[in-house]
């Protein structure tokens, strides 16, 4: 979840510690031997080199199971780089740990997911995705083991001066691009690697905590952002923490260093916000444009919003922040007329969640968006999905291409990031374009930029004197000649040219550091018509059985089969169809959530869809990703071409086998009889292995190249309607 509130149990820490040190021989527990200069919280530097804490986290493991089987979410160890430096340890010593503990843990419990290297800070200060983030994923993937790595962790902070904003939106986006790129480009197209926040907070001076206006400009407003901001990169991101050190009631904390909750108002704004969480992106435009860099869920002039349509009862929720010191007027334009909004929001300030009016004028619907509030318009959808928006990033393939740093002395940067378009590009019809990269320290602040895109040796963009105001920037490509060029095999190259107009550069905290390139890619979309398959769960599912139902066929569309692959296989599993209550059933299990489909028709058409159904509950449904209109010949799990293709191919390949082994044996005995040999003789068959060429086409897990590539899907972005938004001050 990405708006979760932190909450421990106490009492389930001391067990779990208790239990650990009870399994302990005398002599045994945490000593120096085997963490080394603790500090930070009891933390230190772990010496592992018997094994030791291998033992340790399988036990602590072990006993947080029994307490709570369904866990599943451990990182391993605490803000390394908080310690590891004053004892002489570096980040390649906690990725060497990280893998050693990884594999035992992985070994005994292959369904727990694991994280790391859980810093203090996001990787983009100053240079911790050098020494910490970039020597934990290359040991995965170099060891050949990259199911040791579920997610990157990391914590996000926001002090209460100018020179600590990690946990600024913009700063975390940013950062949860560079992990996804480049791990995208270091497994050679093997997908984006999610990342989470399991400690997030923005400070404000103990002496502010009782002034309420003050709190919910400062601190929940901002926390808002972030979570809106992290819920259009869902195919980046997954868990969010707000961490809160100690009781509102402490005033004591040090003085512009202070998370404890303020009661009451941080709930109310999860309360409005929540519907984030419970559907799908509805695809939006803001009608008045966006401001220059950026995106397109912020229009720099005060208001973020997300979309969300909720399938299971076929509404929709339109989420909007106003972070602006005035009152704007928001008129929301239902553009396919397929909505009956509701005529109140909810919408809450500091005074807690409120109602206000909605006026409606036939598709349309207008609400008066408070100074710092956090509102939430709804309204139920009457009709079938005609169409949706789908969205492909392309990233480099070269990871060295990420995280560039260009010299705090450097007058002049010209740098270009490759972008290799794949197979991605051919499952959409691209209707607009947009680039996005992320700067950081004098990057911004003492530069200013011409930025281009090109292909080949044509100019399709050029942006000039562009001065960034954020650590992550979105840019428009409005060139039709352009989105001609998205086809696979082509480059789309990004190019940054600097010119310092700020020497010798900026002073953070007392010394210049280095400005920086930290990553780019490319953003094509775009809206295909036809009707999508929904499935819905059946009854009585557990792990070992599982049934869904698919609904809304078009009309002269019927099902041959549909595969399932659950979340903790690697295969997919051919379904049994009841005719008494038309579910497709499993009974091999076990099954978790999430899980993929494969549906054929009987003309042999198969369409797939990953993270269809998210959950196990009865009545959870999802629609799948592509539409009915788009189903394709496609591979099924073996990779293989559709049977009857398959039949044709064996028959004739049989014939032309035979022809030759006739022919042969022709020859052989022609040759025998005019040399006078009698002598019989026998050939052996050998079957021959077709490998895909691998430099040419990236492969992922499963050896499909059509699904594992530089270019990925994002959540769905528009499953039914398109929601214009118009703003007045």
């Amino acid at each position: 979840p990405l708006w979760a509130q932190e909450v421990f149990a106490d009492e389930a820490q001391i067990d779990a510690y208790l239990y650990a040190h009870d399994s302990c021989n005398p002599g045994q527990e945490p000593t120096v031997s085997h963490c080394v200069g603790a500090d930070n919280h009891g933390w230190g530097v772990p010496d592992n080199s018997d094994g030791w804490w291998n033992w340790m986290i399988l036990g602590n493991i072990k006993c947080a199971l029994e307490r709570n089987p369904d866990q599943k979410y451990w990182h391993i160890w605490n803000e390394p780089n908080a310690v590891f430096a004053g004892q002489g340890a570096t980040g390649e010593d906690y990725a060497q740990f990280y893998f050693e503990v990884a594999k035992a843990v992985k070994a005994k419990y292959p369904d727990i997911e694991l994280a790391g290297p859980v810093t203090w800070c996001p990787p983009l200060y100053k240079t911790v995705f050098n020494e910490y983030f970039k020597p934990l994923m290359d040991k995965v993937v170099s060891k050949g083991r990259k199911d040791l790595l579920d997610y990157i962790d990391f914590h996000a902070y926001s002090n209460a001066d100018e020179y600590n904003p990690y946990a600024r939106w913009d700063f975390v986006v940013s950062s949860i691009h560079v992990n996804s790129l480049y791990w995208n480009g270091l497994t050679n197209g093997g997908g984006f690697i999610r990342s989470q926040m399991t400690e997030t907070n923005v400070a404000v001076y103990a002496d502010e905590i009782g002034d309420a206006d003050l709190y919910w400009k400062k601190r929940v407003i901002p926390n808002a952002q972030q979570i809106m901001a992290l819920s259009h990169n869902t195919d980046k991101f997954q868990l969010r923490i707000q961490f809160a050190f100690g009781a509102a009631a402490e005033y004591n904390q040090e003085k512009g260093n202070y998370y404890g909750f303020e009661p009451y108002t941080d709930k109310y704004m999860y309360n409005v916000i929540k519907p984030i969480m419970e559907g799908y992106p509805v695809d939006f435009k803001f009608t008045d444009g966006v401001k220059d860099g950026y995106p397109t869920y912020d229009n720099g002039d005060g208001v973020m919003a997300q979309t969300v349509y909720h399938d299971e009862d076929d509404t929709i929720s339109v989420l909007l922040i106003n972070y602006a010191t005035k009152n704007i007027d928001m008129t929301l334009n239902d553009g396919d007329n397929k909505i009956i909004w509701d005529t109140t929001a909810r919408f809450t300030r500091r005074w807690g969640p409120n109602t206000k009016a909605v006026t409606k004028s036939g598709s349309k619907a207008t609400v008066q968006l408070a100074s710092k509030s956090v509102t939430v318009v709804t309204g139920k959808y009457r009709s079938n999905p005609s169409g949706k928006v789908l969205e492909y990033e392309f990233g480099p393939m070269d990871e060295s291409s990420i995280m560039q740093d260009i010299g705090y002395k450097t007058y002049d940067v010209d740098k270009t990031i490759n972008i290799w378009i794949n197979n991605k590009a051919n499952l959409v019809d691209p209707e607009y374009a947009y680039i996005k990269f992320g700067l950081g320290y004098g990057a911004i602040s003492d530069f200013k930029w011409t930025i281009k895109v090109k292909v080949g040796s044509t100019t399709y963009f050029t942006k000039t004197n562009f001065v960034p105001s954020m650590n992550f920037t979105q840019l428009p490509i409005e060139s039709t000649a352009f989105l001609s060029k998205i086809t696979k095999g082509n480059t789309v190259k990004i190019q940054f040219i600097g010119e310092r107009t700020n020497y010798p550069g900026s002073y953070w905290k007392g010394a210049p550091l280095s400005g920086r390139i930290a990553f780019a890619s490319l953003v094509v979309g775009g809206e295909v018509a036809g009707t999508y398959i929904k499935l819905i769960n059946g009854v009585n599912l557990n792990k070992f059985y599982y049934a869904v139902k698919p609904t809304n066929l078009p009309d002269g569309i019927t099902i041959s089969w549909i595969k399932m692959k659950a979340a903790n296989s690697n295969a997919w599993q051919l379904g049994t169809y009841n005719k008494n209550n038309k579910y497709y059933e499993w009974k091999d299990g076990p099954y978790t959530a999430p899980f993929d489909f494969k549906i054929t028709t009987s003309k042999g058409q198969t369409v797939t869809s990953y993270d269809v159904i998210k959950n196990l509950n009865v009545g959870q449904s999802g629609y799948m990703s592509k539409s009915v209109s788009a189903f394709t010949l496609e591979d099924d799990e073996s990779g293989g071409l559709h049977w009857t293709v398959i039949a044709a191919i064996i028959v004739l390949i049989g014939c032309f086998i035979c022809a030759i082994i006739a022919g042969v044996i022709y020859l052989k005995k022609r040759k025998s009889k005019l040399n006078g040999d009698g002598a019989s003789f026998r050939e052996d068959s050998k079957e021959q292995e077709l490998t895909t060429h691998k430099a040419d086409t990236p492969v992922g897990d499963d050896g499909d190249a059509t699904t594992a590539t530089a270019g990925y899907d994002m959540e769905p972005v528009s499953p039914e309607i398109e929601v214009e938004i118009e703003t007045e001050a």
